[in-house]
């Protein structure tokens, strides 16, 4: 007979986690990147409590999230999301975290910066990597995601079209973009300059790196200009 996964041992983590990105991807039919994000929530609160899954109580949960107070809105709504997939869908054990509300986000007005702005911005860029992502969002239109996930395969060079393929999932939709000339040019001299990787993608790059792209340009300049 088959064991639960909240009966797996402590040990069988790994296990666990993954049946959970299955459980994501093939039961909810969830993007890649969406069932990895609410692993890697599970994994911390697992490390956290050090508990095997089924003996994880509320004030647990609670404790967890305590911890993530100091964190951005938007990142506790992710966890908490995470925590409801996790025990209230996958594990069955909805009772645990129904008491838990997802934080109320104030509205903010949405920065408008000027040519000149995004001008002296883009100059203060220091690679050729930054150039290149710089003017495929700012030509594309395109998710930060869709950008950061392109293969070779995802790109017409010819006709500088691009066809995302990261939303496998239900939850969001895209279809072709085009990048114009300039960004053409930047984009090539970016590819021809790449180094090596075992990754596919285009412009592999780590969490930390992800998360601080143009903080020079942000700090020399003053302007914050992200992805979205």
């Amino acid at each position: 007979m088959a064991r639960k996964a909240s009966d797996l041992p402590l040990e069988d983590q790994n296990e666990l986690l993954s049946r959970f990105k299955d459980f994501q991807m093939v039961d909810l039919r969830r993007s890649k990147r969406t069932a990895y994000e609410k692993v890697w929530f599970i994994k911390r609160l697992l490390k956290n409590v050090n508990k095997n899954a089924n003996d994880i109580c509320r004030d647990d949960l609670r404790n967890f999230l305590r911890t993530l107070e100091n964190y951005s809105a938007a990142t506790y709504k992710n966890a908490l999301m995470a925590l409801k997939v996790f025990f209230r869908d996958y594990l069955e054990k909805p009772e645990l975290v129904s008491s838990f509300k997802f934080p109320h986000q104030v509205f903010k007005p949405k920065q408008i910066v000027s040519k000149e702005q995004v001008k002296q911005f883009y100059l203060c860029l220091e690679s050729s990597k930054e150039k290149a992502l710089f003017m495929l969002y700012a030509t594309t239109g395109l998710r930060r995601e869709e950008i950061l996930s392109l293969t070779p395969e995802d790109v017409d060079f010819d006709n500088r079209m691009i066809t995302p393929n990261n939303h496998l999932g239900e939850t969001k939709k895209s279809w072709v973009s085009f990048y114009n000339q300039e960004a053409e040019i930047v984009f090539k001299e970016y590819l021809a300059a790449k180094n090596a990787s075992r990754s596919k993608r285009l412009f592999p790059m780590q969490r930390n790196e992800n998360v601080e792209l143009w903080k020079i340009a942000q700090d020399k300049t003053g302007i914050n200009i992200m992805p979205q």
